[in-house]
């Protein structure tokens, strides 16, 4: 489930239809051909689970699409959108989103959604959670532009976003997410069957408030939601909204039982699923981590699939963590049953695991917006077994 676009403002073409100035889709045929057989489940058709489509699929919309946003922008006179200190000044100075972007832009927008809307009940892809995010941050920008000497060079502007919205840290970044939320929201008059929803990714939600309520019915929040869990379940129930847990699986240096065991403390903590940042590894995921960050250093464990072409003359090879992840969701899944069985909630399942399984974690990031993993202490293989012998047993009770 790739993002389509990039922090530029580009839209990749082969993840969108074609549509016209007013936002109307004029040609389905490239959309249809490529994410058709993933939203029907035919592409799996041959595999274990023939015709289940994949649960989650980002749509194409983001700040410039399906209008770019320079044209439709103008967040007032003399406000710069290029310098080293333009982000600062438009921030202090810029009209609000809804009254900097032209109507045409916000129509545009809209309609498009409406189309979405009416294509996916037509083709009745109502098994798979459509997600409107808004990704790109404002710091990652460049301009281009040429010196005195004509050199082209990168400086700092605003390209895809004039705001932070994967991982707001203002108030003026919620106001982004907001705005297109709503016009996203605006669209979905047709929803029948299908599962649009407008997923946030939000890492400081103590600072949310009720900002978003009835606006995001998808957030993923790192690690730090562990600490402040009655906030949580607050936003969870009130929003409301389905929780997802986000960061790192375990590094090569540390037990796969801590990405079991993350599974877990989602779980028992109400949350709806837990997601790695990333999924892909290169050749050098098969002995160290897998990204490297701020620090320079290569130091998480997000590789689920590998890339042994060159080492093992393999396209595609499945880490452990995929089995770990398997592991934690089949005792999620076994928890959840002793739950209907018993009337249970999840308190009593956090109460049941905790007896068996150790779930304090550590949480510590490396730099701002690090999507770093939780790392366990005293867990055991032997115990992970006795839990779910010992679940199997009171569903047999």
């Amino acid at each position: 489930n790739r993002v389509p676009h990039s922090h530029s403002g580009r839209t990749d073409q082969d993840w969108a239809p074609k549509v016209s100035a007013d936002g109307n889709v004029t040609d389905w045929s490239t959309f249809d051909k490529n994410l058709g057989p993933l939203l029907d489940g035919s592409m799996f058709k041959d595999n274990p689970r023939a015709g289940v489509p994949v649960p989650a699929l980002y749509l194409p919309f983001n700040e410039s699409w399906p209008l770019p946003i320079k044209p439709n922008y103008d967040p007032g006179k003399d406000i710069p959108l290029i310098g080293d200190e333009w982000r600062a000044k438009h921030d202090i100075l810029a009209k609000p989103p809804e009254a900097a972007f032209n109507q045409a832009y916000k129509d545009a927008f809209t309609t498009c959604v409406k189309k979405f809307v009416d294509h996916f009940e037509e083709k009745q892809w109502n098994r798979t959670l459509a997600e409107c995010y808004n990704n790109n941050k404002a710091s990652m920008g460049n301009v281009q532009q040429r010196d005195k000497d004509g050199k082209l060079i990168k400086v700092k502007g605003m390209t895809g976003t004039a705001w932070t919205l994967d991982e707001p840290a203002s108030l003026l970044d919620w106001q982004g997410i907001k705005f297109y939320s709503q016009l996203f929201h605006n669209g979905l008059g047709g929803v029948k069957t299908t599962k649009f929803v407008y997923r946030g990714d939000i890492s400081r939600p103590q600072w949310q408030g009720s900002y978003m309520d009835g606006l995001m019915e998808l957030m993923m929040s790192n690690g730090s939601l562990f600490n402040m869990m009655p906030l949580m379940k607050d936003h969870l129930h009130r929003m409301p909204v389905m929780l997802v847990a986000y960061g790192s699986c375990n590094t090569q240096d540390r037990s796969n039982l801590e990405t079991a065991a993350w599974v877990l403390k989602a779980y028992t903590h109400e949350c709806d699923g837990v997601l790695p940042w990333q999924a892909i590894g290169a050749d050098n995921a098969f002995d160290s981590g897998d990204f490297t960050g701020p620090n320079g250093t290569a130091d998480h464990g997000n590789a689920l699939i590998v890339n042994g072409k060159a080492r093992f003359g393999i396209n595609a090879i499945a880490s452990f963590r995929v089995h770990a992840f398997r592991n934690g969701a089949q005792i999620a899944e076994l928890l959840r049953l002793l739950e209907q069985k018993n009337g249970w909630g999840r308190a009593h399942s956090l109460a049941l695991v905790s007896q068996v399984i150790p779930l304090s974690a550590e949480y510590r990031q490396k730099f701002n917006d690090d999507a770093a993993g939780l790392t366990f202490d005293q867990l055991n293989g032997n115990d992970l077994v006795r839990l779910k012998e010992g679940i199997l047993k009171l569903l047999g009770e």
